[in-house]
């Protein structure tokens, strides 16, 4: 009875180092699957003109901000822009779609410089707006 008691005993043993065998096993492929979804996708999102532009903006003491920009781009009224700090100055740069008005443009303009006034309250703020390649709007709040 008791070799009966002690083999099932090694029986439970083994599977249990079996079980956990096998679950450190399937571990390691979930992390090495995920991981080469990862990197794959890191790698494709690689666009060399985004390196090009980093690397650039780098060379230039250029900052982006990055909540900013993507808020003004999706303003109605834009059709690309920027906002960045450069030699402690924050600079706008903003691409107007056609048929916007002049007046639209300056309000938008201000409003933006006034609101990054007051994020960057020790800069300059200069807002520059671009239609049909003629400067629409060219202003700086100190």
């Amino acid at each position: 009875m008791k070799d009966k008691l002690k083999l099932l005993k090694d029986k439970v043993v083994k599977n249990k180092a079996r079980a956990i065998g096998l679950i450190i096993i399937i571990v390691v492929i979930i992390a090495g699957i995920a991981g080469y979804f990862y990197h794959k996708k890191v790698v494709e999102s690689k666009d060399p003109v985004k390196i090009e532009q980093a690397k650039e903006d780098k060379r230039l003491g250029i900052t982006e901000d990055e909540s900013k920009t993507k808020k003004l781009k999706k303003e109605k009224i834009i059709s690309n822009g920027r906002v960045y700090t450069q030699n402690n100055k924050v600079i706008v740069t903003m691409v107007v779609k056609e048929g916007v008005s002049d007046q639209e443009v300056k309000k938008l303009a201000q409003e933006y410089g006034e609101n990054l006034k007051k994020k960057y309250e020790k800069m300059p703020v200069t807002v520059m707006a671009v239609r049909d390649n003629k400067m629409v709007v060219n202003l700086t709040v100190k």
